[in-house]
């Protein structure tokens, strides 16, 4: 059984408390079914230490947030700005199916200065439409300094496949088509 919203978005704002916690799917699916795309987001944050999760899709080369969640209740899915591709952490785990650093500047293989910026830990998996083209990717970063859960990944790289049905055929999340 889901809990309660309220109860979602306290275990976000509790990050020592729910740092530690296991996801689980049909969780996942249940917030998604019953509140929508965001609610699942929601979920997902409230499982790791990262200050925000997000959904973001590629278009022209430029990501697009179609959703957010920022536990600390500051930043919501309009505030995050749209980003050349090439100036993301987004275009490694595309690349690659999945990405994480855990301290972003100093990132031996992310020598670009466009990536040196506000965001210093970040984990992300590739996000496919149901028909298997490239949406963008789900992920999670902060602004400060966090330990990736790396056992957390797979689940992440799960939780985005559950979320393929979810992401509009035309390109959108959530009825926030962009482009």
């Amino acid at each position: 059984m889901c809990m309660p919203l309220t109860a979602l978005i306290q275990a976000a704002k509790n990050k020592e408390a729910t740092a530690a916690r296991i996801g689980c799917l049909d969780e996942l699916d249940r917030w998604v079914s019953t509140h929508g795309l965001r609610a699942g987001v929601m979920y997902l944050n409230s499982l790791v230490p990262y200050r925000c999760t997000a959904l973001v899709r590629v278009y022209r080369e430029v990501i697009y947030c179609t959703s957010a969640y920022d536990s600390q209740l500051e930043l919501s899915g309009v505030d995050v700005p749209e980003v050349p591709l090439g100036a993301s952490f987004s275009q490694y785990a595309i690349r690659d199916g999945s990405f994480y650093t855990d301290v972003g500047a100093h990132e031996l293989t992310l020598r670009d200065e466009k990536l040196i910026g506000t965001v210093q830990s970040y984990m992300g998996v590739r996000m496919l439409k149901a028909d298997g083209s490239l949406y963008g990717t789900l992920s999670h970063f902060d602004f400060a300094w966090v330990r990736p859960p790396t056992e957390h990944l797979a689940f992440l790289e799960a939780a985005a496949l559950r979320l393929q049905k979810h992401v509009q055929p035309g390109g959108s999340a959530d009825s926030a088509e962009r482009g």
